[in-house]
This record gives structure tokens, C-alpha cells and sequence, in this order.
């Protein structure tokens, strides 16, 4: 299933927030894009990849961090960095 059974996996650990590597690219950009599409944490957070948004669907799916606000009241965020072997085509 070319890795999508680890949407699977994450959605039912209840994760909040993703990343991707570069094995997440394995497949091609349609299948990231089938598995961003799946993930209920989607966007995943990479803030050193831009995507131009006229070329890739993938752009609307990758953004640089999220900000939560905790029960507590306090305020977290998160941000997600790509390795530099991670291959963007």
C-alpha cells in the first residue's frame, strides 16, 4: 500500500502534529499527497520546504508549525524540519 497504512497507524495514536523524512517521498508527490490526505494531523509541519503553490498540490498539505493552546491555558508550538536529503520530486 505504498506506506499509507501508516496513516493508519498515526490516527489511531492520536498524534497531533506530523513531519515528514525523506522516505515519506519514496512514492512520488501523488501518494505523499494521498497520505497527507489521510492523516487527521494534516498539514504536516515542515518549515524548511516551500513548495510553489501553482506547481504542487502538496503545498496546501505542508506548513511551517502549528500553535496549540493547551487545557492548561498555556500556549505551545510546534515546528517540523525536513532532512537536507529529503528529495522533493
Amino acid at each position: 500500500d505504498q506506506g499509507l497504512f501508516l496513516t493508519d497507524l498515526l490516527n489511531g495514536l492520536g498524534v497531533n502534529a506530523t513531519t515528514l523524512g525523506e522516505h515519506e517521498w519514496d512514492y512520488g508527490a501523488s501518494v505523499l499527497t494521498a497520505y497527507l490526505a489521510r492523516l487527521q494531523s494534516s498539514p504536516a509541519l515542515v518549515a524548511n520546504i516551500k513548495l510553489d503553490s501553482s506547481v504542487s498540490p502538496l503545498s496546501s498539505r505542508i506548513t511551517p508549525y502549528k500553535v496549540y493552546e493547551l487545557a492548561s491555558g498555556a500556549t505551545i508550538g510546534i515546528f517540523g524540519l525536513a532532512s537536507p536529503f529529503t528529495p522533493l520530486d
